[in-house]
């Protein structure tokens, strides 16, 4: 017959060696990891599959809020910046049903942006500073350019993955995320593009500008005019908090250019007369204010 016994448990077995609050800690680390990581690839997948919503609904959803951009402008500008923006378009070779937008905004903000539903916004600020129609162009191009690539609606896609997934942690943190990005100030001046999303923005544009004026010229123009706006002030114009003009995405417009082959001179465009009257009148006005 089998004898068994119940031998003596060690002491301090189930002891740990270190304090609770650090095993915890750790736990709670390995979690917020996990968390991240995940949502990280939820973003991504999120923005990837955002593109594929139909245009129609994107512009559906813009219609609700887009009222805000509309604002009262000089008629020669206003006029002059639509024709432009058209004819530009037209070399963008947009698919069927998709319809670009532009809007004139007063003020001496130098700011340019593409949001929901094919809609851009084109700042007197930014106008008065170009030297040229070309320069002009080549943001305009840029604007057009994200809406064709489907950027804004990838854009608002990542970001409310993340509002989301913030209300696991705090309602309020992530209801405030998603109320701005549906609200109107969100669908329309909050998208936030990445590097590669600017670069191909980039490439795409100068190819319509070469389309449409026959040389790059206006895009050299309007990087070095945006840098000068930057010289000594501690405040960059608003355009380099959305669109940031860094060495790297500078050299890879030049590396395109010379690439392609394309004349980065030619002959320039000027504003037409009543244009630049109208802004100039704009840009006293402004100053008095």
């Amino acid at each position: 017959m089998t004898e068994y016994s119940n031998p003596r448990i060690p002491d301090g077995i189930n002891v740990s060696h270190t304090h609770p609050l650090a095993d915890f800690a750790r736990l709670l680390g390995g979690i917020l990891v996990v968390v991240a990581v995940a949502v990280g690839a939820l973003a991504l997948l999120a923005g990837y599959l955002a593109k594929y919503v139909p245009f129609e609904s994107e512009r559906a959803i813009a219609e609700r809020f887009v009222g805000s951009l509309a604002q009262p402008g000089p008629e020669p500008v206003a006029a002059y910046l639509d024709a432009l923006t058209q004819r530009i378009a037209a070399a963008h070779d947009l698919p069927p049903g998709m319809k670009i937008t532009v809007h004139y905004v007063p003020g001496d903000t130098v700011n340019a942006f593409a949001t929901l539903g094919g809609h851009i916004a084109i700042y007197e600020g930014l106008m008065r500073k170009m030297p040229n129609e070309n320069a002009l162009a080549m943001v305009i191009s840029h604007e057009i350019a994200h809406v064709r690539q489907r950027h804004p609606i990838s854009s608002m896609g990542r970001v409310l993955v993340i509002g989301v997934a913030l209300t696991a942690v705090s309602a309020t943190a992530g209801g405030d995320v998603v109320g701005q990005v549906l609200g109107p100030a969100g669908l329309l001046t909050m998208m936030s593009f990445s590097r590669d999303q600017e670069r191909a923005a980039d490439a795409e544009a100068l190819d319509a500008l070469v389309k449409v004026y026959g040389h790059a010229g206006g895009a050299a123009d309007t990087f070095r005019t945006l840098q000068q706006a930057t010289a000594g002030k501690a405040r960059p114009p608003e355009l380099f908090s959305t669109h940031p003009l860094d060495a790297d995405r500078i050299a890879a417009i030049e590396s395109t250019v010379a690439e392609r082959g394309w004349a980065t001179s030619g002959e320039l465009a000027a504003y037409p007369a009543a244009v630049a009257a109208a802004l100039a009148a704009a840009g006293k006005n402004d100053e008095s204010r």
